[in-house]
């Protein structure tokens, strides 16, 4: 497993940690409920197949196997002993680690996930000395976030608006009213009133909101697109006027809004660049609505990196 790991790390990155998961109790604290669950539905299930295997006997006369009962229940037992042991040898060969740039998940092959995809993680030990990797709301919760003092300058108004200023531009969120943000020194405080399915949802989304205007005002966002098809070119005559040539009688002209820039590396090649992430989504979705990729040959205007599922073509008349 350690071999596995060395080849999955990749160049210029450091790692921080790896270690094992605790070994596997059934009937842990952790573990009690789910495994005791599962058992009840699986005997549940079969006890309900078992009686109405007697039921359809009886109305058609027909004499009970007391075969077919044992096996009935010896499936139930197997798939039970079967979660257990998977789950048993899962955790085993498991390898969890984690490095300056995402999380890794070593079984028989590594699983990663890059810490832009996750709104927060941390590590987190108990009274016991087990350690716990805290994902999302929980860690939201556990570790406020920080701004770049030295580049940035925030402001919450009495309205609940929080304004971000920094090297690229300046911008707000109206925050609900159930959601109180505040400011110390450096630190941006996200809380909600309770742990209610709705308040959960709203402060996770505000905290990603917020830490999207502060990567939008330091080092801004950017989608790239590209041109598939012979004869189709972009080209951007300002940093705020694209022009698309995709196969129409005309060029396409594309103004950009404040805050967008255009950028054509090359004639095949569009880069959206932004300080709000979802305008820079819009823009990016309304240029490839401009001729989506067609299903036969692919031609069309996607996403760098979009995969394009082909359709076969009607085959000729013989």
């Amino acid at each position: 497993m350690e071999e596995l790991l060395k080849e999955s790390l990749r160049e210029e990155e450091k790692l921080l940690w790896s270690g094992r998961p605790e070994p596997f109790e059934p009937l842990d604290k952790t573990h009690k409920s789910p495994f005791i669950r599962s058992g009840i539905i699986t005997a549940l299930v079969t006890i309900a197949i078992c009686v109405a295997y007697v039921i359809l006997a009886g109305i058609n006369n027909a004499p009970l196997k007391p075969a077919v009962l044992v096996i009935v229940a010896a499936c139930g037992i197997f798939i039970i002993l079967r979660g257990l042991l998977d789950a048993s040898k899962i955790r085993k060969r498991a390898l969890y680690a984690i490095t300056d740039k995402r999380l890794l998940i070593l079984t028989d092959s590594a699983k990663s996930v890059e810490y832009s995809a996750i709104s927060a993680a941390k590590l987190d030990r108990d009274e016991d000395g087990h350690t716990s990797l805290l994902c999302g709301e929980d860690a939201i919760k556990a570790k406020p976030w920080k701004r770049r003092a030295a580049t940035l300058s925030g402001a919450i108004t009495d309205d609940n608006t929080v304004i971000v200023k920094g090297p690229k531009g300046e911008l707000s969120q109206k925050v609900n009213k159930d959601i109180t943000v505040t400011q110390e020194g450096n630190v941006i405080h996200v809380a909600r009133p309770t742990d209610d399915k709705a308040h959960r949802a709203l402060h996770g989304l505000y905290r990603s909101l917020i830490h999207n205007m502060v990567t939008g005002v330091t080092t801004g966002f950017s989608k790239s697109l590209e041109l598939v098809g012979v004869g189709y070119r972009a080209q951007a005559e300002s940093p705020a006027k694209l022009v698309i040539n995709i196969g129409f009688s005309h060029p396409v002209n594309v103004e950009a809004p404040a805050n967008i820039k255009f950028e054509t590396p090359s004639a095949t090649q569009i880069i959206v660049h932004g300080i709000d992430k979802q305008q820079v989504g819009a823009i990016a979705a309304d240029i490839r609505a401009i001729r989506k990729p067609e299903p036969y040959h692919g031609k069309g205007i996607r996403y760098t990196g979009e995969y394009v599922r082909h359709k076969e073509g009607k085959a000729g008349k013989k």
